[in-house]
């Protein structure tokens, strides 16, 4: 049986998709996709070198093989016990890996720790629970901008981004996420009846 992280690698080595987020978004729709789950941290970095390289007309195959290897490290609920999201570090691999960054580099190290930075600060604006959904939401929006504001790569930023897996997720914030869309339950609801 696949592993949740290559069904993952599968579906965007098939992708056209230039955007992460609605990437994501497709993804987080399969079945091999949890509510809450370490293959996030993996899907983060994914959707971000898939894009990538569909924008750029560069081939993610091999990016997406080292992000694996790497990711598959990152711990489950390294959220809570290590205070850095796994999302977060997913997003900190891709651009590693982009920009060939190591522990001995420079400039490229402080890039990669400007991007998490930037990503781990939106993180922060959320109080617990954890929802692997908003997180990576929230990392891939600051990742994109990061990337937009680094290379030009012109990623869309949709302002109005609705999350649909609101009735999946116990522990839901609704109204207090920025993400809620109660348009969900009212359709879901309906449907119901």
């Amino acid at each position: 049986m696949k592993s949740r992280e290559e069904c993952i690698k599968e579906y965007c080595l098939q992708s056209t998709q230039t955007n992460p987020l609605a990437l994501a978004l497709e993804l987080m729709q399969q079945d091999f996709v949890r509510m809450h789950g370490p293959e996030h941290h993996y899907l983060t970095a994914a959707v971000l070198a898939t894009a990538y390289g569909n924008k750029t007309g560069k081939n993610s195959a091999e990016m997406l093989e080292k992000l694996q290897k790497r990711c598959m490290a990152i711990l489950p609920a390294v959220c809570a016990h290590y205070g850095a999201c796994g999302d977060v570090q997913g997003a900190g691999a891709f651009i590693s890996v982009l920009i060939g960054a190591t522990h001995l580099s420079g400039e490229e190290w402080r890039t990669v720790n400007e991007m998490t930075l930037a990503c781990q600060e939106q993180i922060a604006q959320f109080k617990g629970p954890r929802c692997c959904k908003r997180t990576t939401m929230a990392t891939l929006v600051a990742a994109m901008k990061f990337l937009n504001e680094k290379w030009a790569l012109d990623f869309e930023i949709k302002d109005n981004i609705r999350c649909i897996f609101t009735s999946k997720n116990p522990e839901c914030h609704k109204s207090e996420c920025r993400y809620f869309d109660p348009d969900v339950l009212v359709r879901e609801s309906s449907r119901e009846e």
